[in-house]
Protein backbone atom coordinates (compact mmCIF):
# COMPACT_ATOMS: atom_id res chain seq x y z
CA UNK A 1 0.00 0.00 0.00
CA UNK A 2 1.51 3.38 -1.04
CA UNK A 3 1.49 6.62 0.92
CA UNK A 4 -1.32 8.18 -1.13
CA UNK A 5 -3.63 5.25 -0.37
CA UNK A 6 -2.85 5.45 3.35
CA UNK A 7 -3.42 9.20 3.46
CA UNK A 8 -6.69 8.72 1.58
CA UNK A 9 -7.76 6.22 4.25
CA UNK A 10 -6.91 8.75 6.99
CA UNK A 11 -8.96 11.43 5.25
CA UNK A 12 -11.88 8.99 4.99
CA UNK A 13 -11.71 8.44 8.75
CA UNK A 14 -11.82 12.18 9.43
CA UNK A 15 -14.76 12.54 7.02
CA UNK A 16 -16.51 9.66 8.82
CA UNK A 17 -16.10 11.41 12.21
CA UNK A 18 -17.44 14.70 10.80
CA UNK A 19 -20.49 12.88 9.40
CA UNK A 20 -21.11 11.21 12.76
CA UNK A 21 -20.87 14.58 14.51
CA UNK A 22 -23.33 16.03 12.00
CA UNK A 23 -25.85 13.21 12.56
CA UNK A 24 -25.55 13.47 16.36
CA UNK A 25 -25.92 17.25 16.37
CA UNK A 26 -28.98 17.50 14.15
CA UNK A 27 -30.67 14.44 15.62
CA UNK A 28 -30.51 15.88 19.14
CA UNK A 29 -31.53 19.38 18.13
CA UNK A 30 -34.36 18.10 15.93
CA UNK A 31 -35.81 16.20 18.88
CA UNK A 32 -35.32 19.26 21.10
CA UNK A 33 -37.11 21.61 18.68
CA UNK A 34 -40.03 19.26 18.14
CA UNK A 35 -40.52 18.45 21.82
CA UNK A 36 -40.50 22.17 22.74
CA UNK A 37 -42.52 23.37 19.72
CA UNK A 38 -39.61 25.62 18.72
CA UNK A 39 -39.58 24.89 14.98
CA UNK A 40 -39.11 28.20 13.16
CA UNK A 41 -36.89 29.73 10.50
CA UNK A 42 -35.01 31.78 13.12
CA UNK A 43 -34.29 28.75 15.30
CA UNK A 44 -33.15 26.67 12.30
CA UNK A 45 -30.75 29.47 11.25
CA UNK A 46 -29.48 29.74 14.84
CA UNK A 47 -28.85 25.99 15.07
CA UNK A 48 -27.13 25.89 11.67
CA UNK A 49 -24.82 28.72 12.77
CA UNK A 50 -24.01 26.94 16.05
CA UNK A 51 -23.38 23.71 14.15
CA UNK A 52 -20.97 25.37 11.69
CA UNK A 53 -19.12 27.06 14.55
CA UNK A 54 -18.97 23.74 16.42
CA UNK A 55 -17.36 21.93 13.46
CA UNK A 56 -14.87 24.77 12.90
CA UNK A 57 -14.00 24.81 16.60
CA UNK A 58 -13.49 21.03 16.61
CA UNK A 59 -11.19 21.36 13.62
CA UNK A 60 -9.18 24.23 15.12
CA UNK A 61 -8.75 22.40 18.43
CA UNK A 62 -7.48 19.34 16.53
CA UNK A 63 -10.35 16.98 17.38
CA UNK A 64 -10.23 15.53 13.87
CA UNK A 65 -6.49 14.89 13.92
CA UNK A 66 -4.90 12.12 15.97
CA UNK A 67 -1.18 12.75 15.65
CA UNK A 68 -0.34 11.12 18.97
CA UNK A 69 -1.05 7.39 18.95
CA UNK A 70 -1.16 7.06 22.75
CA UNK A 71 -4.76 6.58 23.91
CA UNK A 72 -4.01 8.15 27.30
CA UNK A 73 -2.83 11.42 25.73
CA UNK A 74 -5.60 11.50 23.13
CA UNK A 75 -8.25 10.86 25.80
CA UNK A 76 -7.24 13.84 27.92
CA UNK A 77 -6.68 16.09 24.91
CA UNK A 78 -10.16 15.30 23.56
CA UNK A 79 -11.74 15.62 27.01
CA UNK A 80 -10.15 19.02 27.62
CA UNK A 81 -11.13 20.23 24.14
CA UNK A 82 -14.75 19.15 24.72
CA UNK A 83 -14.94 21.05 28.02
CA UNK A 84 -13.13 24.02 26.51
CA UNK A 85 -15.60 24.11 23.58
CA UNK A 86 -18.52 24.35 26.02
CA UNK A 87 -16.86 27.31 27.77
CA UNK A 88 -16.35 29.07 24.42
CA UNK A 89 -19.87 28.28 23.22
CA UNK A 90 -21.81 29.44 26.28
CA UNK A 91 -21.44 33.22 25.58
CA UNK A 92 -22.60 32.72 21.96
CA UNK A 93 -25.63 30.73 23.08
CA UNK A 94 -26.54 33.40 25.65
CA UNK A 95 -26.17 36.20 23.07
CA UNK A 96 -28.37 34.46 20.49
CA UNK A 97 -31.01 33.44 23.05
CA UNK A 98 -31.09 36.65 25.11
CA UNK A 99 -34.87 37.00 24.59
CA UNK A 100 -35.57 33.45 25.86
CA UNK A 101 -36.38 32.72 29.46
CA UNK A 102 -33.57 31.49 31.72
CA UNK A 103 -34.87 27.90 31.83
CA UNK A 104 -34.75 27.59 28.03
CA UNK A 105 -31.22 29.04 27.88
CA UNK A 106 -29.98 26.49 30.43
CA UNK A 107 -31.78 23.73 28.50
CA UNK A 108 -29.88 24.63 25.31
CA UNK A 109 -26.54 24.79 27.13
CA UNK A 110 -27.27 21.41 28.76
CA UNK A 111 -28.26 19.95 25.38
CA UNK A 112 -25.06 21.18 23.77
CA UNK A 113 -23.03 19.74 26.68
CA UNK A 114 -24.70 16.38 26.10
CA UNK A 115 -23.93 16.51 22.35
CA UNK A 116 -20.32 17.43 23.11
CA UNK A 117 -19.96 14.53 25.53
CA UNK A 118 -21.35 11.97 23.07
CA UNK A 119 -19.13 13.40 20.31
CA UNK A 120 -16.14 13.04 22.66
CA UNK A 121 -16.96 9.35 23.23
CA UNK A 122 -17.33 8.72 19.49
CA UNK A 123 -13.99 10.42 18.75
CA UNK A 124 -12.23 8.26 21.35
CA UNK A 125 -13.93 5.09 20.08
CA UNK A 126 -13.05 5.93 16.46
CA UNK A 127 -9.44 6.66 17.42
CA UNK A 128 -9.16 3.37 19.33
CA UNK A 129 -10.57 1.30 16.43
CA UNK A 130 -8.48 3.14 13.84
CA UNK A 131 -5.35 2.82 15.98
CA UNK A 132 -5.91 -0.91 16.36
CA UNK A 133 -6.47 -1.43 12.61
CA UNK A 134 -3.58 0.82 11.51
CA UNK A 135 -0.99 0.03 14.15
CA UNK A 136 1.80 -0.18 11.61
CA UNK A 137 3.48 3.23 11.09
CA UNK A 138 4.42 4.56 7.66
CA UNK A 139 7.93 3.80 6.41
CA UNK A 140 9.84 6.62 4.74
CA UNK A 141 13.14 6.33 2.89
CA UNK A 142 15.47 9.31 3.06
CA UNK A 143 17.78 10.33 0.21
CA UNK A 144 20.36 12.88 1.23
CA UNK A 145 23.23 13.78 3.52
CA UNK A 146 23.69 11.52 6.56
CA UNK A 147 24.07 14.49 8.91
CA UNK A 148 20.77 15.91 7.69
CA UNK A 149 19.22 12.50 8.26
CA UNK A 150 20.47 12.35 11.86
CA UNK A 151 19.10 15.85 12.57
CA UNK A 152 15.77 14.83 11.03
CA UNK A 153 15.51 11.87 13.40
CA UNK A 154 16.24 14.18 16.35
CA UNK A 155 13.44 16.56 15.30
CA UNK A 156 11.01 13.66 14.88
CA UNK A 157 11.92 12.31 18.32
CA UNK A 158 11.22 15.72 19.92
CA UNK A 159 7.67 15.63 18.58
CA UNK A 160 7.17 11.89 19.20
CA UNK A 161 6.58 11.38 15.48
CA UNK A 162 5.63 7.74 15.02
CA UNK A 163 6.45 7.06 11.37
CA UNK A 164 9.72 5.28 10.64
CA UNK A 165 12.43 7.04 8.59
CA UNK A 166 15.47 5.13 7.28
CA UNK A 167 18.34 5.97 4.93
CA UNK A 168 18.04 4.61 1.39
CA UNK A 169 20.44 1.68 0.97
CA UNK A 170 18.87 -0.60 -1.57
CA UNK A 171 15.33 0.39 -2.50
CA UNK A 172 14.71 -2.96 -4.22
CA UNK A 173 14.85 -4.81 -0.92
CA UNK A 174 12.81 -2.34 1.16
CA UNK A 175 9.05 -2.02 1.29
CA UNK A 176 8.41 1.68 1.76
CA UNK A 177 5.43 4.04 1.69
CA UNK A 178 7.19 7.23 0.57
CA UNK A 179 10.57 8.81 -0.12
CA UNK A 180 11.91 12.05 1.40
CA UNK A 181 14.47 13.81 -0.83
CA UNK A 182 16.90 16.39 0.56
CA UNK A 183 16.36 19.79 -1.16
CA UNK A 184 20.12 20.07 -1.77
CA UNK A 185 20.18 17.08 -4.11
CA UNK A 186 19.74 18.69 -7.51
CA UNK A 187 20.91 15.67 -9.50
CA UNK A 188 18.27 13.22 -8.22
CA UNK A 189 15.75 12.12 -10.83
CA UNK A 190 12.52 12.32 -8.82
CA UNK A 191 10.62 10.47 -11.56
CA UNK A 192 12.66 7.39 -10.69
CA UNK A 193 10.95 7.13 -7.29
CA UNK A 194 7.26 6.76 -6.51
CA UNK A 195 5.58 8.88 -3.80
CA UNK A 196 8.54 11.22 -3.33
CA UNK A 197 8.41 14.54 -1.50
CA UNK A 198 11.05 17.21 -0.88
CA UNK A 199 12.30 17.42 2.70
CA UNK A 200 11.14 21.05 3.09
CA UNK A 201 7.61 20.12 1.98
CA UNK A 202 7.62 17.06 4.25
CA UNK A 203 8.65 19.15 7.28
CA UNK A 204 5.86 21.64 6.70
CA UNK A 205 3.23 18.95 6.14
CA UNK A 206 4.11 16.50 8.91
CA UNK A 207 6.10 18.41 11.57
CA UNK A 208 4.64 21.89 10.87
CA UNK A 209 8.01 23.52 11.43
CA UNK A 210 11.17 24.24 9.42
CA UNK A 211 14.31 23.51 11.50
CA UNK A 212 17.10 25.68 10.08
CA UNK A 213 19.60 22.80 10.24
CA UNK A 214 17.46 20.83 7.77
CA UNK A 215 16.52 23.57 5.31
CA UNK A 216 18.64 24.65 2.34
CA UNK A 217 19.14 28.24 1.22
CA UNK A 218 17.14 27.42 -1.91
CA UNK A 219 14.07 27.14 0.34
CA UNK A 220 14.47 30.74 1.53
CA UNK A 221 15.11 32.08 -1.98
CA UNK A 222 11.65 30.92 -3.07
CA UNK A 223 9.49 33.95 -2.24
CA UNK A 224 6.36 32.67 -4.00
CA UNK A 225 4.75 31.17 -0.90
CA UNK A 226 5.78 33.75 1.71
CA UNK A 227 3.19 35.70 3.65
CA UNK A 228 3.93 38.96 1.84
CA UNK A 229 2.08 37.51 -1.16
CA UNK A 230 -1.17 37.13 0.84
CA UNK A 231 -2.02 40.85 0.74
CA UNK A 232 -5.79 40.42 1.02
CA UNK A 233 -5.47 38.08 4.01
CA UNK A 234 -3.01 40.50 5.63
CA UNK A 235 -5.54 43.33 5.26
CA UNK A 236 -8.30 41.15 6.76
CA UNK A 237 -5.93 40.23 9.60
CA UNK A 238 -5.12 43.89 10.35
CA UNK A 239 -8.75 45.05 10.46
CA UNK A 240 -10.03 42.22 12.66
CA UNK A 241 -7.03 42.30 15.00
CA UNK A 242 -7.57 46.01 15.68
CA UNK A 243 -11.24 45.40 16.43
CA UNK A 244 -10.39 42.48 18.73
CA UNK A 245 -7.63 44.49 20.46
CA UNK A 246 -9.97 47.39 21.16
CA UNK A 247 -12.54 45.00 22.63
CA UNK A 248 -9.92 43.23 24.78
CA UNK A 249 -8.62 46.52 26.19
CA UNK A 250 -12.15 47.47 27.29
CA UNK A 251 -12.97 44.02 28.69
CA UNK A 252 -9.72 43.52 30.60
CA UNK A 253 -9.12 47.09 31.79
CA UNK A 254 -10.39 46.19 35.31
CA UNK A 255 -7.91 43.28 35.44
CA UNK A 256 -5.06 45.59 34.35
CA UNK A 257 -6.10 48.06 37.07
CA UNK A 258 -6.18 45.38 39.80
CA UNK A 259 -2.79 44.02 38.69
CA UNK A 260 -1.37 47.56 38.74
CA UNK A 261 -2.48 48.04 42.35
CA UNK A 262 -0.78 44.78 43.44
CA UNK A 263 2.42 45.69 41.56
CA UNK A 264 2.51 49.05 43.36
CA UNK A 265 1.84 47.47 46.79
CA UNK A 266 4.63 44.90 46.34
CA UNK A 267 7.38 46.86 44.60
CA UNK A 268 6.25 50.44 44.18
CA UNK A 269 6.49 52.48 40.99
CA UNK A 270 6.67 52.28 38.01
CA UNK A 271 3.66 50.09 37.19
CA UNK A 272 4.50 49.79 33.51
CA UNK A 273 7.80 49.51 31.73
CA UNK A 274 8.74 50.11 28.11
CA UNK A 275 11.29 48.28 26.01
CA UNK A 276 12.72 48.60 22.53
CA UNK A 277 11.96 45.62 20.32
CA UNK A 278 12.45 44.77 16.67
CA UNK A 279 9.35 45.07 14.50
CA UNK A 280 8.50 44.47 10.87
CA UNK A 281 11.71 44.24 8.77
CA UNK A 282 13.71 44.91 11.96
CA UNK A 283 12.32 48.42 12.40
CA UNK A 284 12.60 49.50 16.04
CA UNK A 285 9.35 49.70 18.00
CA UNK A 286 8.60 50.38 21.66
CA UNK A 287 6.34 48.00 23.59
CA UNK A 288 4.73 48.55 27.00
CA UNK A 289 4.04 45.79 29.53
CA UNK A 290 3.02 45.55 33.16
CA UNK A 291 6.21 45.35 35.21
CA UNK A 292 6.83 41.81 36.50
CA UNK A 293 10.46 42.22 37.60
CA UNK A 294 12.09 44.22 40.35
CA UNK A 295 13.24 47.77 39.62
CA UNK A 296 16.94 46.85 39.39
CA UNK A 297 16.36 43.64 37.41
CA UNK A 298 18.85 44.47 34.65
CA UNK A 299 21.60 46.18 36.61
CA UNK A 300 23.98 43.52 35.21
CA UNK A 301 22.84 44.00 31.60
CA UNK A 302 20.35 42.42 29.20
CA UNK A 303 19.66 38.73 29.87
CA UNK A 304 17.03 36.05 29.34
CA UNK A 305 14.65 35.09 32.13
CA UNK A 306 15.52 31.79 33.82
CA UNK A 307 13.73 29.17 35.90
CA UNK A 308 13.00 30.44 39.43
CA UNK A 309 14.30 33.85 38.38
CA UNK A 310 14.75 35.86 41.59
CA UNK A 311 14.27 39.09 39.66
CA UNK A 312 10.56 38.31 39.13
CA UNK A 313 8.20 39.63 41.80
CA UNK A 314 5.50 37.46 43.41
CA UNK A 315 2.65 39.25 41.65
CA UNK A 316 4.79 39.30 38.50
CA UNK A 317 5.08 35.51 38.51
CA UNK A 318 1.30 35.16 38.75
CA UNK A 319 0.35 37.67 36.06
CA UNK A 320 2.99 36.21 33.73
CA UNK A 321 1.36 32.79 33.98
CA UNK A 322 -2.01 34.14 32.90
CA UNK A 323 -0.42 36.60 30.40
CA UNK A 324 -1.98 39.71 31.97
CA UNK A 325 1.37 41.51 31.73
CA UNK A 326 1.12 41.33 27.92
CA UNK A 327 -2.23 43.16 27.69
CA UNK A 328 -0.82 46.73 27.44
CA UNK A 329 0.85 45.64 24.18
CA UNK A 330 -2.63 45.75 22.63
CA UNK A 331 -1.91 49.50 22.27
CA UNK A 332 0.91 48.56 19.86
CA UNK A 333 -1.58 46.49 17.84
CA UNK A 334 -3.91 49.49 17.57
CA UNK A 335 -0.97 51.65 16.47
CA UNK A 336 -0.16 49.12 13.73
CA UNK A 337 3.30 48.26 15.06
CA UNK A 338 2.36 44.74 16.18
CA UNK A 339 -0.20 42.03 15.46
CA UNK A 340 -2.17 39.81 17.80
CA UNK A 341 -0.62 36.79 16.05
CA UNK A 342 2.92 36.68 14.71
CA UNK A 343 6.53 35.91 15.69
CA UNK A 344 7.29 37.37 19.12
CA UNK A 345 9.41 40.56 18.96
CA UNK A 346 12.83 40.29 20.55
CA UNK A 347 15.14 42.92 21.99
CA UNK A 348 17.62 44.38 19.46
CA UNK A 349 20.62 43.37 21.59
CA UNK A 350 19.50 39.73 21.72
CA UNK A 351 18.45 39.72 18.06
CA UNK A 352 21.90 40.94 17.04
CA UNK A 353 23.48 38.01 18.86
CA UNK A 354 20.97 35.47 17.50
CA UNK A 355 21.30 36.67 13.89
CA UNK A 356 25.05 35.94 14.09
CA UNK A 357 24.47 32.47 15.56
CA UNK A 358 21.41 31.32 13.58
CA UNK A 359 21.20 31.24 9.80
CA UNK A 360 18.29 33.14 8.19
CA UNK A 361 17.12 34.32 11.61
CA UNK A 362 15.82 37.70 10.42
CA UNK A 363 13.26 36.13 8.07
CA UNK A 364 10.95 35.92 11.10
CA UNK A 365 10.52 39.70 10.79
CA UNK A 366 8.96 39.44 7.31
CA UNK A 367 5.69 39.73 9.20
CA UNK A 368 4.70 42.07 12.02
CA UNK A 369 5.59 40.59 15.41
CA UNK A 370 2.70 39.41 17.57
CA UNK A 371 1.56 38.98 21.16
CA UNK A 372 1.27 35.26 20.50
CA UNK A 373 2.43 33.04 17.66
CA UNK A 374 2.90 29.55 16.27
CA UNK A 375 6.17 29.22 18.19
CA UNK A 376 4.58 30.31 21.49
CA UNK A 377 1.76 27.75 21.33
CA UNK A 378 4.05 24.89 20.24
CA UNK A 379 7.22 25.49 22.27
CA UNK A 380 7.81 26.47 25.91
CA UNK A 381 9.38 29.73 27.06
CA UNK A 382 12.84 30.10 25.49
CA UNK A 383 15.94 31.13 27.41
CA UNK A 384 18.90 30.04 25.26
CA UNK A 385 20.27 30.12 21.71
CA UNK A 386 19.06 26.56 21.15
CA UNK A 387 15.57 27.53 22.32
CA UNK A 388 15.67 30.48 19.93
CA UNK A 389 16.65 28.14 17.10
CA UNK A 390 13.81 25.76 17.93
CA UNK A 391 11.33 28.62 18.09
CA UNK A 392 12.60 29.98 14.78
CA UNK A 393 11.65 26.68 13.11
CA UNK A 394 8.01 27.36 14.09
CA UNK A 395 8.22 31.06 13.16
CA UNK A 396 9.46 30.10 9.69
CA UNK A 397 6.49 27.77 9.29
CA UNK A 398 4.14 30.60 10.22
CA UNK A 399 5.78 33.11 7.84
CA UNK A 400 5.77 30.54 5.03
CA UNK A 401 2.23 29.26 5.63
CA UNK A 402 0.45 32.35 6.93
CA UNK A 403 -3.33 32.35 6.59
CA UNK A 404 -6.29 33.77 8.48
CA UNK A 405 -7.36 30.22 9.35
CA UNK A 406 -3.95 29.52 10.91
CA UNK A 407 -4.30 32.76 12.92
CA UNK A 408 -7.67 31.61 14.27
CA UNK A 409 -6.16 28.26 15.25
CA UNK A 410 -3.28 30.00 17.09
CA UNK A 411 -5.75 32.32 18.83
CA UNK A 412 -7.70 29.38 20.25
CA UNK A 413 -4.51 27.53 21.19
CA UNK A 414 -3.35 30.68 23.01
CA UNK A 415 -6.61 30.84 24.97
CA UNK A 416 -6.08 27.22 25.96
CA UNK A 417 -2.51 28.00 27.12
CA UNK A 418 -3.78 30.91 29.22
CA UNK A 419 -6.37 28.65 30.87
CA UNK A 420 -3.60 26.12 31.58
CA UNK A 421 -1.23 28.89 32.76
CA UNK A 422 1.54 27.43 30.59
CA UNK A 423 4.35 28.70 28.39
CA UNK A 424 5.01 32.10 29.99
CA UNK A 425 7.71 31.10 32.50
CA UNK A 426 11.15 29.71 31.74
CA UNK A 427 11.59 26.05 32.71
CA UNK A 428 15.37 26.02 32.75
Amino acid sequence: MDIKTKLREKNNIYTFIVLLDTIIFFNFFKSFLISNNWISINNIIFITFIFAFWLILNYILGNYQFKNRKLFNVFFKQFFNSCFAIILYTPFIIIFTFNYNLTDIFSIIFLFSKINFISFLIHILTFSINNFINRKPLIWLFIGDEKIFENLLIECKKLEFNDKIIMLKDKKNINYDGIIIDDNLKDVNTLEFKNNILLSNWLGKYLQKYPVDLISNLFFLDKSSFASNSLMQLRIKEVFEKLISMSLIIIFSPLILISSIFIYLEDGLPIFYSQNRNGLFNKKIKITKLRTMKNNAEKDGVQWSKKNDKRITKIGSFIRKIRVDELPQLISVLKGEMSLIGPRPERPEIDLMLSKEIQNYNIRYNLKPGLSGWAQVNYPYGASIQDAKNKLSYDLYYVKNFSNLLDIKILFMTIKLVFNAKGAIAKK
